[in-house]
C-alpha cells in the first residue's frame, strides 16, 4: 500500500521538477486543502508504483481513491475546483487562447533548457543554439502580444494557468542559460517577455513555492554532455 490522506486530496510530487511546481501552484492559487508527499524523482519509494505506474510525478490522489496523473490535466482539474480563482477562464474563446498557448509552449520552448544543457561541451554549437533561443523568445513575445499588449499576464489582468504552466520552465531555461555561462538581458525585441515574466515571478504562491538556483541546477546533471 501507499501513504495517503482520506478525507482530502494527497499530492504526491518532487519540489525541483516544473511539473510537479505546476500543479503545486495551481493548489495553492486556488485554495485547494491538500496533503503533500514528497517524491525523490531519482530514488522513488517501491510504493509508488502503486501510485503512478509509468512512475512520474506529479500524481494527484482523491479522496475517492481515484488517482490523476499528467500536470496540466491535474492543474485544470484543480482550476476548476473553484471557478472563482478564473485560473480557467469563463470565457469560451479564452479558454481556447489559453489550450492554444500552452500547447504552443509546450511545443517550442519546454525543450530548449534541455537541449542546450547537452550542448554544453560543444561551444560552437551551443552559441548557434543559443541564437535559436533567441528567435523563440522573440516569438513567444509576439505571443504575449497578440493576446495581450498591456498584460502583465497573458491574459491580461487575470493570472490563469497559462501563466502556472509556462513560467516553471521559464525558470529552468534562465538558469541553465546562465549555467551554460550565456545571457538573456541583452536581447531586444523581448519587453512583452520579460514585463510578463517579473509579473508571474512576483505573485507570492510562486516565490514561496519556487526551489532555489542550488536545487535545480543540481537537476541539470543527467542532461549535461
Amino acid at each position: 500500500m501507499y501513504p495517503y490522506k482520506k478525507d482530502k486530496i494527497t499530492l504526491y510530487h518532487d519540489p525541483t521538477c516544473p511539473f510537479s511546481h505546476r500543479t503545486v501552484l495551481a493548489l495553492k492559487e486556488t485554495n485547494v486543502d491538500y496533503e503533500s508527499i514528497e517524491i525523490d524523482i531519482n530514488k522513488k519509494p517501491e510504493w509508488y508504483s502503486h501510485v503512478n505506474p509509468l512512475l512520474k510525478v506529479p500524481a494527484m490522489r482523491l479522496p475517492t481513491g481515484e488517482i490523476l496523473v499528467e500536470s496540466l490535466f491535474i492543474a485544470e482539474y484543480v482550476a476548476d475546483l473553484n471557478p472563482k480563482s478564473l485560473l480557467m477562464p469563463t470565457s469560451a474563446l479564452e479558454r481556447y487562447k489559453t489550450r492554444l498557448f500552452i500547447d504552443y509552449f509546450s511545443n517550442n520552448i519546454l525543450p530548449l533548457p534541455f537541449k542546450l544543457l547537452g550542448l554544453n561541451s560543444k561551444e560552437a554549437e551551443k552559441q548557434k543554439f543559443f541564437l535559436t533561443i533567441t528567435e523563440k523568445l522573440r516569438e513567444l513575445n509576439n505571443k504575449l502580444v497578440e493576446v495581450s499588449k498591456s498584460g502583465p499576464f497573458f491574459l491580461g489582468k487575470n493570472y490563469s494557468i497559462a501563466d502556472i504552466a509556462s513560467i516553471t520552465l521559464v525558470e529552468r531555461m534562465e538558469i541553465a542559460i546562465k549555467f551554460s555561462n550565456l545571457s538573456i538581458e541583452d536581447i531586444t525585441g523581448i519587453d512583452r517577455f520579460n514585463q510578463w515574466k517579473s509579473s508571474v515571478k512576483s505573485k507570492p504562491n510562486y516565490s514561496l513555492t519556487v526551489p532555489t538556483v542550488e536545487k535545480i541546477s543540481a537537476t541539470f546533471k543527467k542532461f549535461i554532455k
